[in-house]
């Protein structure tokens, strides 16, 4: 059967394979190499091989592909090959799929070239409608928050590494169940005799990823309460978290007087 195409037209080996699947509508996860295989042969006969070195190599590897799947398997039909390890197509399906995401970001792109020359911008001083304003608290909070989430990252990666010393070194001991409002119990009592305390200390007989996820969630409640407050001196430096002097007197004006 005869293939009307442009030969030119093609960016590589890879974009005239895509265009072969999609032509027959063929599920990538399952390409009749075969057929494939016959059809591209056909196509760069009418190429200039001289420059489309990259067409020959594609080629053999769909020549080699379909050698290998054409070799009788063990207790497996001698035609019949599912999507697995062992498939000898696993290896161009993925280069398929990793060349078809390019391709379609790539398209994207292009459809928006010269879109900008059509956007008509505001001045600055008629954006104050769609800017939200952040009071100075709202700003403080998320930044406290922004801290206490990449210290917990750091402390998350050197968790993976130590986890399992741990748990064999307390293995012995005999641990109560952790939930947030335990935790909170805890850094409520640690506070009570003492004004502040360092947030990585929290942390040091942790075991396990959930007993330090537990503390953390903790910690955001307290923030999220206003009792506390998160201080660092500098980039990387030890997080302080100091209790708020209000709670308390607060706490004192609420209670009723007993005469």
């Amino acid at each position: 059967m005869s293939i009307d195409v442009q030969t030119e037209a093609f960016e590589g080996p890879l974009d005239l394979l895509l265009h072969l699947i999609s032509k027959d509508e063929i599920d990538i996860y399952d390409i009749p190499i075969v057929k494939i295989t016959s059809q591209y042969l056909e196509i760069i006969k009418e190429m200039d091989l001289d420059r489309s070195t990259e067409f020959l190599v594609m080629a053999a590897t769909l020549i080699e592909i379909k050698s290998r799947m054409l070799l009788p398997e063990k207790n497996d039909p001698m035609e019949y090959y599912e999507y697995s390890e062992m498939d000898p197509r696993k290896e161009l399906v993925k280069r398929l799929i990793e060349y078809k995401r390019f391709k379609e970001a790539a398209e994207k792109l292009r459809a928006t070239e010269g879109t900008l020359d059509e956007v008509i911008f505001k001045d600055q001083e008629e954006l104050g409608q769609y800017v939200k304003q952040l009071s100075l608290e709202e700003l403080n909070s998320n930044l406290e928050s922004d801290l206490l989430t990449e210290a917990i990252r750091r402390l998350m990666s050197k968790i993976d590494r130590f986890d399992a010393h741990r748990k064999g070194f307390f293995k012995g001991i005999k641990r109560d169940a952790f939930t947030v409002e335990e935790k909170l119990k805890r850094i409520r009592k640690r506070l009570k005799s003492s004004d502040y305390f360092i947030f990585s200390e929290l942390f040091d007989e942790a075991l396990t990823k959930e007993e330090v996820v537990v503390t953390f969630l903790a910690v955001l409640e307290l923030l999220k309460l206003k009792e506390i407050t998160i201080e660092q001196e500098g980039l990387f430096q030890e997080i302080k978290i100091t209790k708020r002097i209000y709670v308390e007197q607060e706490i004192v004006h609420e209670d009723p007087v007993m005469g």
